[in-house]
């Protein structure tokens, strides 16, 4: 990520030698943007990449997740993917993953491959249960047809978290100056996912 670009560089021979940097696309969101749930480490596009090695329809599609903009801008931010076929020489359009069709925030999103299936599958922070965009939970999508379409979003979590310092109640002890920092996690086997992310909701 250089700017307000997402860049794709890659490497035939181990990482030994790389080839060309080139744009996979512009987002509206700059590095380290400062969102309510968020408002202390801010958030970038956060591209996470995977390749499908399952041997199925789509073997060989690299997909990317990132963070762009929605109506109106900053704070309302959305999770988007896009794949490619030829070894990220093109791109596809950007397919929107949440489906809250409202203006808070979602952020850092991330996604696996279940490499036994092709099964893509993604997770996210999301602020969309709480009319002050601040405490948020975290949901889930998968698609079944290499990234075209993706199925209705899921809560994994059970109850919200607020690290936020500007929560509703005032400075919380269980704020922290760096929100819930910069990653989570996914992985994907036989249509099992196991997600991983940073909570304080207990």
């Amino acid at each position: 990520i250089t700017g307000n670009q997402i860049m794709f560089d890659r490497s035939t021979d181990g990482g030994v030698t790389w080839g060309t940097d080139s744009v996979i696309t512009g987002t509206g969101v700059g590095f380290l943007i400062s969102i309510p749930p968020q408002n202390e480490r801010g958030v970038g596009p956060i591209g996470a990449l995977q390749a499908d090695r399952s041997g199925g329809t789509h073997d060989d599609r690299v997909y990317l997740t990132y963070l762009d903009t929605g109506s109106g801008g900053v704070p309302n931010t959305d999770v988007f993917t896009r794949y490619s076929d030829n070894d990220g020489a093109t791109w596809s359009a950007p397919e929107l993953v949440n489906d809250d069709g409202g203006t808070t925030s979602q952020f850092l999103p991330w996604l696996a491959v279940d490499q036994e299936t092709g099964l893509v599958a993604a997770v996210w922070y999301d602020a969309r249960l709480d009319a002050n965009n601040r405490a948020v939970n975290v949901y889930s999508s998968v698609s079944h047809d290499g990234g075209d379409t993706w199925d209705a979003n899921v809560r994994v979590s059970d109850t919200a978290s607020d690290m936020s310092a500007n929560n509703p109640s005032g400075a919380s002890p269980l704020s922290y100056a760096g929100d819930f920092l910069e990653y989570i996690g996914v992985t994907a086997l036989d249509c099992r996912l196991v997600a991983v992310w940073a909570d304080n909701s207990e």
